[in-house]
């Protein structure tokens, strides 16, 4: 068994692992930062998450404007995160159209210039690779039914993990965190179910996905963990039309589901009593 300590963040539907000290002391933070936003967060400091498309990164200058806005971001005390995607609707692509070690450097390239050459001293640390990759609309071709399956994403991670160590000068204090998995959304058979609910399960989907990713990934810095719950529930009791903190019905759909440890904010206990 693998054992780590961790401590964690909250915000936006976001919990977030990691394995050392943060550079704010908040567990909160926004995702999309504008000006005006320290107003929004009441003067209170936090975290900031922002996204990086790779496939339009081809070169150093092409990140001067995303330079700009997060130096503004820090200098306004915000700690930005950067997800990385390869596109939108492609947030790794597929290994027959971008090879792993072309994703790898692309992303080498885009935390190189982010840490070491953001300017007016200050930099940017955190980065989380891909986003809700095992979704049908995160992975190409769309519409097919499948997101990547894990072993697709262990490989584009774990292929950028030892670019960005081995060759991003103070690569020591960058952290590259494991992106989130949708908890709501099945997958190929391989990991664990196959169709949509209310098909049956062939195992209990976010559980076997995220071992296969967690067991996948020898090293990381952090794990990124999206805990939604009850994106179909349309009786909303606050009005925010999507994010529904309490029984998931989703998961409910798969029969004999324990959504006691699946469900809102308990969502991280799935991936706490996985036994990596």
């Amino acid at each position: 068994m693998r054992k780590f300590y961790a401590t964690m963040m909250v915000f936006a539907g976001l919990l977030m692992f990691a394995a050392s000290a943060y550079s704010t002391q908040y567990i909160y933070g926004i995702h999309w930062w504008e000006s005006g936003a320290d107003q929004i967060m009441n003067a209170k400091k936090g975290w900031d998450v922002e996204i990086i498309n790779a496939d339009g990164i081809h070169n150093p200058g092409n990140l001067e404007g995303d330079k700009a806005k997060l130096r503004n971001i820090i200098q306004e005390g915000f700690t930005p995160i950067i997800r990385i995607n390869w596109g939108w609707f492609e947030t790794i692509p597929r290994p027959d159209t971008v090879s792993y070690a072309e994703y790898a450097n692309r992303c080498a390239m885009i935390i190189d210039e982010l840490y070491n050459h953001l300017g007016d001293g200050l930099r940017v640390k955190w980065f989380q690779i891909g986003n809700e990759y095992n979704l049908d609309y995160e992975y190409q071709p769309v519409g097919d039914g499948y997101g990547a399956p894990a072993s697709v994403y262990n490989q584009y991670f774990n292929t950028v993990y030892n670019k960005v160590k081995s060759t991003v000068p103070g690569a020591g204090n960058i952290k590259v965190l494991v992106g989130p998995v949708a908890n709501w959304a099945p997958n190929r058979p391989s990991d664990g179910y196959a169709g949509n609910p209310p098909v049956p399960a062939q195992g209990f989907y976010y559980d076997r996905y995220y071992k296969a990713v967690v067991q996948g990934i020898p090293q990381c810095d952090g794990y990124a963990i999206h805990t939604y719950g009850g994106h179909r529930n349309i009786a909303l009791p606050h009005g925010l039309g999507g994010i529904y903190f309490g029984v998931d019905n989703n998961l409910a759909y798969y029969p004999g589901l324990d959504t006691s440890n699946t469900s809102g904010f308990n969502s991280f206990k799935v991936l706490m009593r996985i036994n990596i």
